[in-house]
């Protein structure tokens, strides 16, 4: 089961244009996997080889492309994988009997988030203001209520050796559960107002 949290940003100007500037870097890059992975042939393996093998590749791009060093490393490498989970639902839909056509390249208005998997991301308090702390990117006010603040925390580090440390500020009964969660990931949405919080149980 998955548990998806909404919580409110509120960005500045400033925020907003460095948002949109990593969220087109994002839709770049993916059109340019997307290109390699038309030029893989199937039989060089499975839908989620091939897409690794894209992903292996980023190191080499950023020796030519400049503006991928701008990016945080683990917000690239599933926009990459984006590329997989786009292809098997289009294998899903196709054997409900849909009609479907293959995967195109994405323009601006149609790419609308990015994700920072498993780190780079971290809530802090700065002037007496709970902010999103971006690795890469920005310190952006955030509206989260206490209680969610601390769920946050416990997801964030799941799986790691700092769990413990946030885990004591929850609930007893809530601790066994979250110790079963997968590492936690972040998307921020289009318009740059929305972060969910994204957290799969066993």
């Amino acid at each position: 089961m998955n548990y998806n949290y909404r919580y409110r940003l509120h960005p500045t100007d400033a925020h907003r244009e460095t948002l949109d500037y990593h969220r087109d870097i994002c839709r770049q890059l993916y059109n340019h996997a997307l290109y390699r992975f038309n030029q893989i042939p199937e039989r060089a393996g499975t839908v989620k080889q091939r897409v690794r093998t894209i992903r292996d590749e980023l190191p080499d791009l950023k020796t030519w492309w400049d503006e991928l060093t701008d990016v945080y490393a683990k917000v690239l490498q599933p926009t990459v994988m984006r590329i997989r989970h786009n292809v098997n639902a289009l294998g899903e839909l196709k054997d409900q009997g849909y009609k479907v056509g293959e995967l195109k390249w994405k323009p601006p208005r149609e790419f609308r988030s990015f994700t920072y998997n498993q780190s780079g991301f971290e809530l802090d308090k700065k002037s007496g203001q709970t902010v999103l702390s971006l690795s890469k990117l920005a310190d952006i006010p955030i509206q989260i209520h206490h209680q969610n603040r601390r769920f946050w925390l416990a997801a964030r580090t799941s799986g790691s050796g700092d769990t413990d440390r946030f885990l004591r500020t929850m609930p007893r009964s809530k601790r066994s559960h979250s110790r079963k969660s997968q590492p936690v990931s972040g998307s921020l949405s289009s318009g740059s107002k929305w972060i969910t919080n994204h957290r799969s149980h066993l």
